[in-house]
């Protein structure tokens, strides 16, 4: 459906190990990068923790009878569905998980943990003072 989008998360909720979607797009009308609605995987800003980069490392367009796998790992399996573009054709997709006995190691850093938060429990509480040099020119 046109305007159709996801943002972005690590699908880490409870026992999920891998997710996976089969894409099921018309044959017949390949999807382009045009329709928008690809899958986009993204890499972790280095050196911040749990953090996803602003820029996807990488990105699957929606085409017929392929499937997109990848490990569900928290604060890291970071994705996203761009805007779907076109009200021409329809984004047909089947998604779902492979399942854990138990909850990941680390699942405290999933991003539906941080959603549920009440505001100002992520926020920092004490700040350390700045080690460095002056860089202000003075």
């Amino acid at each position: 459906m046109q305007g159709g989008h996801l943002l972005n998360h690590d699908d880490v909720i409870g026992t999920r190990a891998i997710s996976f979607i089969i894409y099921l797009t018309d044959p017949d009308d390949p999807w382009t990068a045009a329709d928008g609605g690809a899958l986009e995987l993204y890499p972790l800003v280095e050196g911040v923790p749990h953090t996803p980069d602003v820029i996807p490392a990488t990105s699957h367009l929606p085409v017929w009878n392929t499937m997109a796998m990848f490990i569900v790992q928290p604060g890291k399996s970071f994705h996203s569905v761009q805007e779907v573009l076109t009200s021409e054709k329809p984004r047909f997709s089947i998604s779902g998980w492979f399942h854990k006995a138990t909850p990941q190691e680390g699942s405290q850093h999933a991003s539906l943990q941080q959603l549920q938060m009440k505001a100002g429990e992520d926020q920092i509480q004490e700040h350390a003072e700045f080690q460095g040099s002056n860089t202000g020119g003075d």
